[in-house]
């Protein structure tokens, strides 16, 4: 691979061997490697992003993240750091340096899978990607709005445990919550859902979907129902031509919502 250069490394780092380098300069050196993932860390991985030039300070260009079962995982607490090397979580939240003062972070998209986006965006793929619009609601909240899943789109996880007619049924609305984690975004909740309605036409939410333009919201109905709300049809300014309750088993459209 052309931009690794893995033989050669500077080895003048002080108290820092590299295992790989980078051509800018950067270099990364593994801790050992633990088949087992005792609690819940495989190994670690520690950077120095400008290889032997200073300052060389744990925290400043020096950190470590630990290899997880679901990725890399930045040590630290967004809101603060202490010894250097847990600095990583601090910088990523805030996009600077610690200065010693705790602030609110950076409003970010975490998706399931470790891949965390700026407000604004949401993960696709592994990569983060531009929201295809926001809505503000009556309290003023601001949420970015992700592609529509068609109802085929994803799959069931799991069955329905509960006793009656559907027992043992595909649960398809929990299968539509796992979709929108995976983005680092969540399914919205029935009022927030009739408010996107509003938008579907602007930003094209129910192009291609056919006669099924129904979405399931995070709304309980109880059991295993959940509110959901129809887009087809009904004009622009009300709320959709109907919200009711649908089986957890049955398929339904998915939009996720962000900050």
């Amino acid at each position: 691979e052309s931009h690794l250069k893995t033989t050669g490394c500077d080895t003048e780092n002080p108290n820092f061997t590299p295992d790989v380098c980078l051509t800018d300069g950067s270099q990364f050196k593994y801790g050992t490697f633990d088949e087992s993932c005792t609690d819940n860390i495989c190994d670690t991985l520690t950077i120095d992003t400008n290889g032997k030039k200073g300052p060389n300070t744990a925290g400043k260009d020096r950190f470590t993240m630990n290899l997880t079962p679901n990725g890399l995982k930045a040590l630290g607490e967004s809101n603060s750091c202490e010894t250097g090397l847990d600095c990583g979580a601090y910088i990523l939240a805030h996009h600077k340096l610690f200065d010693g003062e705790t602030s609110t972070p950076v409003v970010q998209n975490c998706s399931t899978s470790g891949v965390c986006c700026d407000a604004g965006y949401y993960v696709s793929n592994g990569n983060c990607v531009v929201s295809v619009g926001s809505v503000e609601l009556e309290d003023g909240t601001v949420l970015h709005l992700s592609n529509v899943e068609n109802a085929n789109s994803y799959s069931a996880i799991g069955t329905i445990q509960e006793e009656g007619p559907d027992y043992g049924e595909p649960n398809y609305f929990a299968g539509a919550k796992a979709l929108c984690e995976s983005k680092g975004m969540e399914l919205p909740d029935i009022d927030t859902l009739t408010q996107i309605y509003n938008h579907r036409d602007e930003y094209g939410l129910v192009s291609g979907l056919g006669g099924n333009q129904v979405f399931y919201s995070s709304t309980s109905a109880g059991s295993y129902y959940v509110q959901t709300a129809d887009f087809m049809g009904g004009p622009m300014g009300t709320d959709p031509v109907s919200t009711s309750s649908n089986s957890s088993t049955m398929r339904q459209n998915v939009i996720c919502v962000g900050k």
